[in-house]
């Protein structure tokens, strides 16, 4: 009966020990805790199996004098939790469900960790257009750009330590920004110029893996490793309050651009300015343009402007496209009349070429994020090769260039159009602490 007692009690404590392990399961990270229901998952499913034969084992290893390995397993929980990977979720919230006509969308923009490892990622100071990007669409299905210049493809490859940040496990970033005419670092600029509900798309782009030295130049990876990648957030809606006949008021402008072949250019960014006179407490002295609103262009190349003030002489529209020369185009609206107007026209693109080259230190060694700038809205930066193509370039004779990074002086170089275009020629930077 001793005999069976023992047994009986080392059975009962191996099985009170399995249970106890499977009791030590965090629940939180074994069930899905994004969901408000207890779903066992199959890391879940594979513990309570695990516990499962082990409590066998432990019921046959005290029946034959073995009970004593029950007590090797103790880590397996842990071991697990660490095999386990974070996970980024992306919101944007905006602050508001209603802004007034040309007003500004406040949003708040938030990266959560929930998984059970910190995530080192870049969490940047501008509101880049491609990193923190949004897709808006007009009910009546007229896109909206959100633009802080063009072209808007680029992100930093590397920067300051300070926008390296790690988030813990169950914490978050959060980041505001500004969509509106007047924008700041914290903001893209977007016109609410039609009454009615937009749908915002919002996404995330991070492709920064390094940390740069401000002074030297010099890069580094952040030690602990980052996340880069795109992750999608849920879409919302917004209402722009006014009367829907606003539409009607003023100069409707719409048209389409099409390349030197007559083909129609998609995606390009139109600027509508007018002439505006300097008021009593303006600086300026002469009269000079403004810019009122933007658009960018359809599959079929078509885009559209409304409400432009009637009582302008002449509407300036700028295009900006990758790929072609920016165009200047001056739409008359004479004579201006106070009643509602319909213009039309048609914005051809002249061909371009493209500028190719190489930019290296004194010692040959090429380098990335290279800022080079030939003109207004042209400009670019160098890949990891010191490779960069400037697209889009008016064919002239020769071409002024300015090159900077940090860490280097600034280099203003003037080659002919067969050097420019021929990709072999080399920019060779000097140290800044060199000189």
């Amino acid at each position: 009966m001793l005999v069976i007692s023992a047994l009986t009690g080392r059975v009962t404590t191996c099985l009170a020990l399995s249970f106890v392990k499977l009791a030590r399961i965090r629940w939180i990270s074994s069930f899905e805790s994004v969901r408000d229901r207890p779903c066992l998952t199959r890391a879940g499913r594979h513990q309570v199996a695990r516990c499962m034969v082990l409590a066998t084992c432990f019921v046959w290893s005290a029946t034959h004098g073995l009970a004593d390995d029950c007590q090797t397993q103790t880590a397996q929980p842990e071991v697990a939790q660490k095999a386990s990977q974070g996970t980024l979720h992306y919101t944007v919230t905006p602050k508001t469900s209603e802004i007034e006509l040309d007003g500004k969308l406040w949003l708040i923009a938030e990266l959560r960790n929930s998984g059970r490892e910190p995530i080192t990622v870049f969490w940047g100071e501008y509101a880049y257009p491609k990193m923190y990007h949004f897709d808006i669409t007009h009910e009546s299905g007229c896109r909206l750009p959100t633009t802080r210049g063009f072209p808007n493809d680029w992100l930093p490859r590397s920067a300051e330590a300070r926008y390296m940040v790690t988030i813990e496990p169950g914490t978050s970033l959060k980041y505001e920004i500004a969509l509106a005419r007047f924008i700041g670092r914290n903001g893209q600029e977007t016109y609410f110029r039609r009454p009615g509900k937009y749908r915002v798309e919002p996404s995330l782009f991070v492709a920064t893996t390094e940390i740069l030295d401000f002074e030297t130049g010099e890069t580094r990876p952040t030690g602990l490793g980052s996340w880069t990648g795109r992750l999608e957030a849920e879409p919302f809606t917004i209402s722009v309050m006014g009367e829907a006949d606003v539409v009607n008021e003023g100069v409707r402008l719409y048209g389409q651009i099409v390349n030197h072949l007559g083909a129609p250019v998609p995606n390009a960014l139109i600027f509508a300015s007018i002439r505006v006179t300097p008021g009593p407490f303006d600086q300026r002295v002469f009269e000079y343009l403004a810019k009122i609103d933007q658009a960018i262009s359809d599959e079929m190349g078509r885009f559209e402007f409304v409400r432009l003030p009637a009582s302008s002489r002449f509407f300036e529209l700028t295009t900006i496209t990758n790929d072609f020369p920016i165009t200047q185009s001056k739409i008359e609206n004479n004579p201006p009349e106070p009643e509602r107007q319909l213009l039309q026209t048609k914005v051809e693109l002249p061909e371009g070429i493209t500028l190719k080259g190489r930019v290296v230190d004194a010692q040959g060694k090429p380098w990335d994020d290279v800022r080079f700038e030939a003109g207004p809205h042209r400009y670019g930066f160098s890949d990891i090769d010191g490779q960069f193509v400037l697209r889009g370039m008016k064919i002239a004779d020769a071409y002024k260039i300015r090159l900077w990074r940090r860490g280097f002086s600034e280099a203003i170089v003037q080659v002919s159009h067969e050097v420019a275009t021929s990709g072999t020629w080399t920019v060779i930077l000097q140290r800044a602490l060199e000189e």
